[in-house]
């Protein structure tokens, strides 16, 4: 069962093997874990931009690795983006999709920007990155 959705900074961190992510996910499980669309299309961004096919071999193992949650999270994307604009809180609308995706299938967002994302009301935030 899903319990945490990835955000890019984590994926990316998982992809150099830094800050013990590959060890967390293997501990939650790999099935306990997703991406979203958005993120993986924050990778395919960079590998398009830099043009290594290093960089798309990644994105493919994402891919065929987790499961990709379509974007389907427009009410609570809305909800979210209003909400901040009323208290002039803006954050990036790449982060808003990501966590009304997490919203929407009521799952933890996994990211480094914990503080960033607490923004968010409702938005459940934790890290997978060991402190050292």
């Amino acid at each position: 069962m899903v319990k945490y959705l990835l955000d890019t900074d984590h994926l990316v961190d998982l992809l150099r093997g830094e800050n013990g992510v590959q060890e967390r996910i293997a501990a939650e499980g790999l099935s306990a874990c997703a991406v979203s669309a958005i993120s993986l299309g924050e990778l395919y961004t960079f590998a398009c931009r830099t043009g290594m096919e290093r960089h798309f071999r990644e994105c493919e193992f994402i891919r065929k690795t987790f499961m990709v949650l379509p974007f389907s999270a427009a009410l609570e994307y809305g909800k979210i983006r209003s909400a901040l604009e009323v208290k002039g809180s803006r954050l990036d609308d790449m982060d808003i999709l990501i966590a009304a995706t997490a919203l929407e299938r009521n799952l933890t967002l996994i990211t480094a920007n914990e503080r960033h994302f607490s923004r968010i009301p409702d938005l459940m935030v934790s890290s997978f990155r060991q402190i050292l």
